[in-house]
């Protein structure tokens, strides 16, 4: 029998401000929130030293139309995929802070719409690191026999919903708040858009709230896109995010870089910010290329195509002047000429003999004006039969 645990991990992690956590119509929350600390609301913050105890009470709750029986049990904590917070599963081995807490139950039976609080304890041993330690509070539906969800290959799945709480033990000593940019990076995902990387490690050994902000601009300074999201950075590891960035309508290549700015201070506890003592990193920017949508293409081939057409007029028209000023020469009028008949005689257009000076209709010509025309070609002599 496999079980597959389907966990929300965790509120005070992804949602500072979210006072339950909820997943499957079941959750729970903290019992004793600190009214000055918004983050007590979804996170166990307990500040002691080796040897010393707590204690606190974590509320159950049944949200759904049917009695349901739930574990409650303690675990360690883990570092999920991108350096996420996560919860180690109920048959994991508990080697860290999931050994410190004691649970007064290790399972309750709710009725519909309904909650109770389980007291526990935390004990701290003899030898502990100085900094935050994490561990977790589960919430796990309690399954009977189950489900034959594949019955060719003759494999049997229980399904077991679970929710869970994160523990922050605080341990007084030396504290450090320090994080350092490890890269940045841009990629491209299926449906096209590029996906924006920043990545940073927790040197210290405490975790810390980073606000991540990458900027993309076009090359001149312009500015593309901007976010902004709040994350907590764990202790000891390393963080990775994706922003999704819309491929650029018109294309071209573009410029980004993200900073981090997070409270150093270390007597800060968890959910404690001030301005005292803030710190700002910036990445590497990076360039990258994005090529125009389809439609940008087709608007820029067409835009490209005119002015193509436009240059090839105008380099036509200034050779054809050039042409007139070196090869044309002034002609005095004798008597009144019809334009078109002195243009067939000259082997040109008469628009062009209209043009070059500049007359106007009727474009009438009389004795003594005088006219840039065409030099006469010499008419060829017929040759003669030899015998």
């Amino acid at each position: 029998m496999a079980v597959i645990g389907m966990s929300l991990l965790f509120s005070g992690i992804a949602s500072p401000s979210v006072q339950a956590v909820q997943y499957g119509n079941i959750g729970g929350r903290t019992g004793n929130p600190d009214p000055n600390n918004p983050r007590t609301s979804s996170i166990f913050i307990h500040s002691l030293g080796a040897n010393e105890s707590a204690t606190d009470v974590i509320e159950v709750d049944n949200y759904t139309d049917e009695k349901k029986t739930l574990l409650v049990y303690a675990t360690d904590s883990i570092v999920s995929s991108g350096g996420a917070f996560g919860c180690a599963q109920f048959v994991d081995e508990k080697k860290h802070v999931g050994t410190w807490i004691t649970l007064e139950k290790s399972e309750v039976t709710l009725e519909p719409q309904t909650n109770t609080l389980v007291p526990f304890k935390i004990q701290l041993p003899a030898k502990v690191d100085v900094g935050e330690n994490n561990g977790c509070i589960v919430i796990q539906e309690k399954k009977g026999d189950p489900q034959n969800l594949n019955q060719e290959n003759g494999g049997s799945i229980a399904l077991s919903f679970r929710t869970a709480i994160r523990v922050a033990i605080e341990v007084p000593g030396e504290i450090i708040k320090k994080i350092v940019i490890v890269d940045y990076s841009v990629s491209r995902n299926k449906e096209g858009n590029f996906v924006l990387k920043p990545s940073v490690k927790n040197e210290g050994n405490v975790s810390v709230d980073a606000v991540i902000n990458p900027k993309t601009v076009y090359l001149w300074g312009t500015s593309l896109d901007s976010q902004t999201q709040q994350y907590p950075v764990l202790r000891g590891s390393t963080s990775e995010w994706n922003f999704e960035l819309k491929k650029p309508f018109w294309g071209g290549f573009y410029r980004s870089k993200f900073t981090a700015v997070y409270d150093s201070n270390p007597s800060n506890r968890i959910g404690v910010v001030t301005d005292q003592q803030v710190t700002t990193l910036t990445s590497k920017t990076i360039v990258f290329f994005a090529p125009p949508s389809k439609w940008a293409f087709i608007i820029l081939l067409i835009i490209f195509l005119l002015i193509s057409i436009t240059v090839w007029l105008v380099v036509k028209r200034l050779r054809e002047k050039r042409r007139i000023n070196r090869t044309w020469v002034d002609h005095q009028m004798v008597s009144i000429t019809d334009i078109k008949t002195l243009a067939a005689s000259h082997g040109v257009s008469w628009k062009l003999i209209a043009k070059t000076n500049k007359l106007k209709a009727p474009y009438s010509l009389k004795a003594g004006d005088i006219i840039k025309l065409p030099p006469k070609e010499p008419k060829q002599k017929p040759q003669t039969k030899q015998n």
